[in-house]
Parts: structure tokens; C-alpha cells; sequence
């Protein structure tokens, strides 16, 4: 029997939406949320105010979007050595910003799709990671790769599980990037995630809101009951794409109205 949807923490993925400083304040004040992504200037920034306005102190769960640039994180890893060195040494910079903040998860944004394309590549993440690791280890934080469902190959999901295997980081884990109206109609978990499902630390569903997709207590219900045999309580994020985000804060008004039905129900 799946335990209370009181015991799991759901919020907004505020960094992946690429939410600006300006508009961080706005999205936390829903009481029913008790996970918050936030972008990486809140720890790279002197912010001091904002944090003080902003309640993180009910917050069970915070994190911190893309350590570093999008687009250079989903390059470096075929990247020459001298530059794959400066971005390790700035990223560890950054992981100690971080943990400075009280956030102890971060995501590295890393095109694994491609990656998986090329040995090379590969190798070059992993000896990335490495260099990170100290910083991990000396901070007591988790690093989240993002790993996408539906993948775009059966295959993907036991290469994503090698790879873990092969770093041997402790604190490397995954965060899944559902996006449920991609996933075929009778699609079982164990065909989308195979050996994953233990290393998933975050969960985070993907939608185009301005295309008239919207999120569901049903969607919500069936991935939290899937990963509640594995003791697993959150955080699940909602990151609804939207221009200009047009549509974010309809869009949080109606998740926070999801849990906190599926909490009271």
C-alpha cells in the first residue's frame, strides 16, 4: 500500500525554467510546496535579501539548477583537455558556492544522448566527474545528471546504469526528466527505466504548456506510486515549458491545487 502522499515533497523546478532573479520571489509562496529549484545566481550572487524574503526554511528539499552554462556543459566533454580542466576547477568553485547556500544538490546538464554516441566523450565526462568529486565528497552533496524518459533508445537506460557503475562516485546520481505526453500509451516503467530506478534522486515532468498540455493528479499519482516501492519521497518537480512564461504561474496554481488534493484525499 503507497504511504501518504503527505510524507513526499513536490515543487517548482524555478532554475530549469530559466526563472530570473526578478521572479524567484513570486513562485514561493505556495504553502503546499515543500521542494524549490532554485536557478544558480541565488548562490553565485549576493542575494542576502531575496533569501530573506523568500520562507526556504520549509523547504525539505532545495536545489540548485546547472552548475554551470547549459551549452557548455553539453559540449565539454569533447572539448580539449586544457578546457575540460578549467570548467572541472570552476565547477568546484561553484559546488562550494552552493553548499555555502544550504543546498547540498546541484544538476550538471550534460547531453548524455550524445555522450553515449561517443567513447571518447564518455571517458571525458567521467574524468570531469573525477575532478569533481573532492569537492562532492568534502561538501556532502549529490550531483544529478539529467536522464530523459522516454529515451530515445531501449539501450540507454543500461548504458546510464554502466556509467554510474564505472564513475564509482558515491554522490553522482540521477534526476529523471519525464515527459509523460511522449511516453507511449501501455509503455511499462520497467521498459522506460530498467536498472534505474535506486539511483533517481529528483524527478522533474517536462511539458509544452503553451501547446495546450496539461499536468494531471493522475500523472502525479502514477509515478509516485511507482517509485514509492522504492522508498522514494521526492522531490518532484513541475518544469511546464511556456514563452515568456506565459503559462508558469496558471501552471503552479494548478499543481499546487494537485497536491494538496492528493495529500487531503
Amino acid at each position: 500500500m503507497m504511504q501518504s502522499f503527505l510524507d513526499k515533497d513536490f515543487g517548482l523546478a524555478l532554475g530549469t525554467l530559466g526563472m530570473g532573479l526578478n521572479g524567484v520571489r513570486d513562485y514561493a509562496d505556495f504553502p503546499v510546496f515543500s521542494a524549490i529549484e532554485f536557478p544558480l545566481e541565488m548562490f553565485t550572487t549576493d542575494h542576502a535579501e531575496l533569501f530573506r524574503r523568500i520562507p526556504h526554511d520549509k523547504y525539505h528539499e532545495v536545489h540548485c539548477s546547472g552548475i554551470m552554462d547549459r551549452d557548455l556543459s553539453r559540449t565539454i566533454a569533447f572539448a580539449p583537455r586544457n578546457l575540460q580542466n578549467d570548467f572541472a576547477d570552476q565547477a568546484v568553485q561553484i559546488l562550494d558556492q552552493i553548499c555555502a547556500g544550504n543546498c547540498f544538490t546541484a544538476t550538471l546538464e550534460c547531453d548524455m544522448d550524445q555522450i553515449f554516441n561517443d567513447s571518447e566523450a564518455r571517458d571525458s565526462l567521467i574524468y570531469l566527474l573525477h575532478r569533481m568529486t573532492p569537492a562532492l565528497l568534502k561538501n556532502k552533496m549529490t550531483l544529478l545528471l539529467p536522464f530523459r524518459l522516454p529515451t530515445y533508445s531501449p539501450e540507454r537506460p543500461g548504458m546510464m546504469n554502466k556509467f554510474l557503475r564505472d564513475s564509482m562516485i558515491p554522490g553522482l546520481k540521477l534526476r529523471l526528466d519525464i515527459h509523460p505526453f511522449d511516453i507511449e500509451p501501455g509503455t511499462t516503467p520497467d521498459e522506460l527505466i530498467g536498472p534505474l530506478f535506486r539511483e533517481v534522486r529528483s524527478i522533474m515532468f517536462h511539458y509544452d504548456a503553451d501547446c495546450g498540455s496539461r499536468i494531471s493528479a493522475k500523472i502525479i499519482r502514477s509515478w509516485a506510486e511507482i517509485f514509492d516501492v522504492y522508498d522514494f519521497s521526492g522531490p518532484f518537480f513541475l518544469a511546464p515549458y511556456s514563452q515568456r512564461h506565459r503559462m508558469v504561474y496558471p501552471q503552479a496554481e494548478s499543481f499546487a491545487k494537485i497536491v494538496s488534493d492528493l495529500r487531503n484525499g
